[in-house]
Formats: structure tokens, C-alpha cells, sequence
């Protein structure tokens, strides 16, 4: 009887004992970097495929970086555009201006020149409507492409946490105002979570 409880309880202390890395379930950069650029290599490309704004030529339009309330501020190149974001970074425009071409056209851009991050598109009206509605990074790991890649928020959350992950959110402009006041306060809870993270926001 004795030796039963000694057996057990070395198999508890052994339990007990073991690191607690080998539970967390968030895997390191380097195990998560490949199946998101990946999925959100193949998002992107579907978003792409069914926008309106991609059917027909391409223009690459100059971006301006307005730096006071009159909008006044210096025309910069979409590359230039690319290697300066930041925090949050929001994309204006009258309709049909061009701004999810823009958006799109941004994103090309960052999965060529920084292959250590991952830039991941999503649209504003379809995360409204989704569920979870209360995590953005959620959401997009529930898109067909990350599921099928098995790229998961925990892979999202570790790039996020080392500032390796750029979000691209269109159509900010569609969403419902009963709907848009319940989004910023996810995106600001987001921000402060993963204060790396580089959101850009397409909207009117």
C-alpha cells in the first residue's frame, strides 16, 4: 500500500513540476510566423479576387499624410506610406475614391518588403455581424483560409505581442452606428493589449 502512494505522489510532484511553458498554448514567433503570413497570404488574395475595386487597371494613387485639422500635410508615395505606420493609421476618402484599392494595394506592398510580419485583412461589416464580435484577431482566425492553414488566435496573439502583425480593416464606413461604438472599444482594448500591433483603418 505504501509503494502505491509513493508511486502516486511521485507522479503528482512530477506533474506539478513540469515547466509551465510546456502548457501555454501561445507558440513561439517562429512557429507562428509561417502559417499566418501564409493564410493571410491566401485571405488576401480571396478579399482581392471578390472586390469590385480590383476588377479593371491599377493606379498607384499618392497618399496624403495630413498633419493638422485643415488636412494639410505632404503627398507621399505608397511605399513611403508602407515603411512609416504605426499605431493606427486611418485611411480617408470620398466614395469611390479608391480607398480599399489603396488598402489592398498597401498590403501587396508589406507582404513583399516585410516578410517578418504578417498583414491580415478583414472587413469591418462582416466582423460586425460575426461571432465572436468582441476579438478581431478571433475573427480572422476563423476565416476559411487561417482554419484550412491551421493558423489560430493563439498564432495571431503571439505575432501581435512581439509587433510582427499589421491589420487592414476596411468598409469601417459601413458599419451600423449601432454597431461601430461596441468595435472601437474592441480595437482600443486590442491596441492596449498589443500596443505593437499596426492597424489600418479604410473608412469615409
Amino acid at each position: 500500500m505504501r509503494g502505491d502512494l509513493s508511486v502516486v505522489g511521485q507522479e503528482t510532484l512530477r506533474r506539478v513540476e513540469k515547466p509551465a511553458s510546456l502548457n501555454d498554448p501561445t507558440p513561439t514567433v517562429a512557429e507562428a510566423i509561417v502559417p499566418v503570413r501564409e493564410a493571410a497570404q491566401a485571405d488576401f488574395s480571396e478579399f482581392r479576387n471578390a472586390s469590385l475595386a480590383f476588377r479593371g487597371p491599377q493606379v498607384a494613387l499618392p497618399l496624403r499624410k495630413v498633419e493638422d485639422r485643415e488636412g494639410r500635410g505632404p503627398l507621399v508615395s505608397l511605399e513611403a506610406a508602407a515603411n512609416d505606420l504605426s499605431g493606427l493609421s486611418v485611411l480617408e476618402g470620398s466614395p469611390g475614391s479608391g480607398k480599399t484599392t489603396t488598402l489592398l494595394q498597401l498590403g501587396a506592398i508589406l507582404f513583399d518588403q516585410y516578410p517578418e510580419t504578417a498583414a491580415v485583412v478583414a472587413s469591418a461589416p462582416e466582423w460586425s455581424v460575426s461571432s465572436p464580435r468582441d476579438d478581431l484577431l478571433a475573427h480572422c482566425a476563423s476565416k476559411a483560409a487561417f482554419v484550412e492553414r491551421g493558423a489560430t488566435v493563439h498564432h495571431l496573439r503571439s505575432l501581435a505581442r512581439d509587433g510582427r502583425l499589421i491589420i487592414l480593416l476596411d468598409g469601417w464606413n459601413e458599419v451600423s452606428p449601432a454597431s461601430s461604438e461596441g468595435l472601437r472599444i474592441v480595437l482600443g482594448k486590442l491596441r492596449r493589449e498589443f500596443p505593437g500591433v499596426r492597424l489600418i483603418v479604410a473608412s469615409r
